[in-house]
This record gives C-alpha cells, structure tokens and sequence, in this order.
C-alpha cells in the first residue's frame, strides 16, 4: 500500500491495535517515515505495517451498499458495484471494468464519483 493513494478519512488496517482506523495527517507521515526507515534498513521496534482491508460484502453493508436479490451487484447513490465469479468486486463495463480490491480503493472510487465522503453507517 502506497501513502500516495490514501486521502484523509479513508480506513486502514492497524495491527497492532487490531482495528480499522482512519487516516489522518500523522498516519500518512507515520506511513512515509516507516517508508523511509525501511529504505535505510533501520526500522524501529515499534515499526507499524499499516494495511490495505480487503473490500467485502460485510464492508459493503457498513457503508450502505444494497445487495440486488439474487444477483452479486450492489448499489448505493448511484454506484453499482460487481462481484464476478473470481469473488472480486468491479466497477463499470466490462471494457472499462474496475477492481476494486480494498476499502480504501472503494471510498476513493466514491468520492471522485460523488463528491462527498463515503461513511460508515453501520
């Protein structure tokens, strides 16, 4: 996971606190510094690896998303997202499809289509 393709708000992985946390400004420089500690082969103890969540139904509901009845398609304002049969979730047409592998991904797909932060809501 690059810090680059993080905005502020989005939700990662923190291991050792074993919970999702939001990203906030320290985040992203914590990321960048553990980058740059790493690059000199000299990490601290307290070296955090900072992770991507994978995109799952379960996180799809939290945010929202409505599953279409018998189908693996889910929409919210707008968005329709896909599950192939490979269990990966997609966005658009097949010419233009999109995979969306992580939370992250996903609320930066939302944002640059609506405008407005994707949020939690259950």
């Amino acid at each position: 996971m690059k810090a680059s393709e993080l905005r502020i708000g989005n939700l990662i992985w923190n291991p050792v606190q074993k919970c999702a946390v939001t990203v906030t400004t320290r985040e992203l420089s914590q990321i960048e510094y553990e980058k740059y500690l790493v690059k000199i082969g000299n990490p601290t103890p307290d070296f955090m690896q900072w992770q991507p969540i994978p995109l799952t139904e379960e996180w799809l509901l939290k945010f929202s998303f409505v599953k279409w009845k018998n189908k693996k398609i889910w929409t919210y304002k707008g968005i329709m997202i896909y599950q192939m049969s490979d269990g990966c979730f997609y966005y658009g047409k097949k010419s233009t499809r999109i995979k969306i592998e992580t939370v992250h991904h996903c609320q930066n797909l939302y944002f640059a289509l609506n405008v407005e932060e994707l949020k939690l809501t259950k």
